[in-house]
């Protein structure tokens, strides 16, 4: 199970539904209320807990994810499913997003430090970012922003096979191991929060994000994500 740069938004089409069930008519349950599982894969070891009506949908070496249960992995790639994305190994895309090879290399001159990435969201112009929060999440620390599409930005230009409709512009951000490639879905503003954190093994980022699909908040998945831990030495 591979990310390969040609997929839709957010870039997750190979996610592996093992177990994934739709909740159906059972009573949802507070994610503080769960007990605590471990990422199988996905380094350092996350732990965490999930509300009974949601599923992990992907857990590798440097992707974990995880969803309401009776999402579809459509839902995910075209933003209009609630979802929690962690990635480890991360940075700044390349701005030059005219072929495959350039999206997927960083930006020249650009860090891996959550305080380089943020500074470089900032300045693309193609998203409005909050003002950056310090933060300690999971045993981590970093920054946090709010993301939304900026209208007035005319796309990213880019070549590479990303869109059905050339008109829609494309908004890229962050790219990472096995072709993962984020951003804003074409024609889509689903609003995002990012958590990025100093990575406890060298000087990169792990990031958590937040995709706010029903547009009702961060509240539940913020019940979530407060329960990680990250392993750290």
């Amino acid at each position: 199970m591979q990310h390969t740069p040609r997929l839709v938004w957010p870039v997750v089409l190979a996610l592996a539904l093992t177990g994934c069930t739709s909740a159906g008519g059972a009573t949802p349950t507070s994610a503080a209320t769960q007990s605590a599982k471990q990422s199988e894969q996905f380094t350092p070891t996350l732990t965490f807990a999930l509300p009974s009506e949601w599923a992990v949908f992907e857990d590798l070496p440097s992707n974990f994810a995880a969803a309401p249960a009776s999402a579809s992995v459509a839902e995910l790639e075209g933003e209009t499913a609630d979802a929690i994305f962690v990635n480890n190994d991360v940075y700044a895309s390349n701005r030059d997003c005219s072929s495959e090879a350039e999206a997927m290399s960083p930006q020249p001159g650009v860090g891996t430090t959550p305080q380089d990435m943020v500074e470089e969201f900032i300045a693309r112009g193609s998203v409005t970012v909050s003002e950056p929060q310090d933060v300690a999440l999971g045993g981590l620390n970093g920054l946090m922003i709010d993301l939304t599409r900026n209208p007035a930005w005319p796309g990213d230009n880019c070549q590479i096979g990303l869109q059905d409709d050339p008109s829609q512009p494309i908004v890229l951000l962050y790219a990472g191991v096995g072709g993962l490639l984020h951003g804003f879905a074409p024609g889509v503003d689903t609003p995002k929060r990012y958590y990025l954190l100093a990575d406890p093994d060298g000087d990169g980022t792990i990031i958590v994000e937040l995709q706010d699909a029903d547009t009702n908040g961060f509240d539940e998945m913020e019940s979530i994500v407060q329960t990680f831990s990250f392993a750290t030495h």
